[in-house]
């Protein structure tokens, strides 16, 4: 996908011998951690061409939170939780595999809300 100039900002000098590029991917998680993405950037001036390419993974924001309900979006999505619905099973206080513990404390002990887990009840 090509991005527009104004979709970039080139950053000068970076570490004195180098320039970089920042820009802001589009939604390219696919809700596979491990996918690798190929990025690629060209800049062609004239008749000069240079190019890179990269294998990244990608991941939803860390900070999001679409609901408000204390679990963030990437980790509802990883687990099959509605990240826009913050009542019954997919909220904080739902148990969405009815284990006995809830979704925020699977959330905050590293544990699987899709998954009954007896040992810890």
């Amino acid at each position: 996908m090509l991005q527009p100039r104004t979709g970039y900002t080139l950053v000068r000098n970076v570490n004195g011998t180098e320039h970089s590029v920042e820009f802001t991917f589009p939604n390219l998680y696919n809700g596979m951690p491990e996918f690798l993405h190929t990025v690629r950037a060209e800049h062609q001036r004239g008749s000069l061409s240079l190019g890179d390419s990269e294998l990244v993974r990608m991941r939803v924001d860390d900070d999001v939170d679409a609901d408000n309900d204390g679990l963030p979006n990437w980790w509802e999505l990883t687990y099959g939780l509605e990240a826009n619905n913050p009542a019954g099973r997919h909220g904080a206080t739902g148990d969405f595999d009815l284990d006995g513990v809830s979704n925020m404390s699977e959330y905050l002990y590293g544990m699987n809300p899709a998954v009954m887990d007896f040992s810890s009840t």
